[in-house]
């Protein structure tokens, strides 16, 4: 049983001299999904990255434990599988190239090969193409996938049925379904339909001008 947990306390992150958001607090423990959702700039991807450790908060504390450690911090970004649109894949590789790349450094879930993830994925036939000729479509699928089916004990997706046409969206809420796998995820979206299965929702509210108090 997965036993990651990330503990948030009055978070806050500015910019300047605007907030994006502050005083956040709450527990998050696998195995469970997070919806986060709110309106466009209430900070919901920022939140992300705060919570992940790619950006520091500037005020408030993270920690990132084993609830069989407790105490004990954690470095969360081996443990972590992370898929949003603006996170860059290595365009000028070939799809063969970049998921070989990636299988040298991560495994992938129950023992896939890169054959099962490029035909989980629908990218068969596509392999020798290079990654910056993909439709944006077909860019999102390969990170959500690339994401998905890595192994891992934290899942973060932040909107993840960007460029997808409802066939792909309907794609992705099957991969979730099938391989949630004791996981802690964290789904950030404006779009319920994508907190299909989350244990918990937290709604940021819209606190603008976010002045620095």
């Amino acid at each position: 049983m997965a036993s990651l947990q990330i503990i948030a306390h009055q978070l806050g992150k500015r910019y300047r001299h605007s907030w994006i958001f502050r005083d956040f607090s709450h527990e998050f423990r696998a195995p469970e999904v997070y919806g986060i959702s709110g309106p466009n700039g209430s900070g919901k991807s920022t939140l992300l990255q705060v919570l992940t450790g790619f950006v520091p908060p500037t005020r408030g504390k993270l920690k990132c434990e084993d609830s069989h450690a407790p105490g004990i911090p954690v470095e969360l970004h081996p443990r972590l599988a992370y898929a949003a649109p603006y996170a860059e894949v290595y365009e000028y590789l070939t799809l063969r190239e970049l998921l070989g790349l990636h299988l040298r450094f991560r495994p992938l879930y129950r023992g896939l090969t890169g054959e099962d993830f490029l035909r989980i994925a629908y990218l068969e036939g596509h392999e020798e193409k290079l990654v910056k000729t993909f439709s944006s479509g077909m860019k999102q699928r390969l990170k959500l996938a690339l994401a998905i089916l890595t192994q891992s004990e934290a899942l973060v997706l932040d909107e993840p049925v960007t460029n997808l046409d409802s066939t792909a969206k309907e794609w992705y809420r099957e991969l979730i379904r099938e391989f949630n796998m004791d996981r802690l995820i964290l789904i950030a979206s404006n779009e319920t339909s994508d907190f299909e299965g989350a244990g918990t929702l937290i709604h940021l509210p819209d606190f603008a001008p976010r002045l620095t108090l």
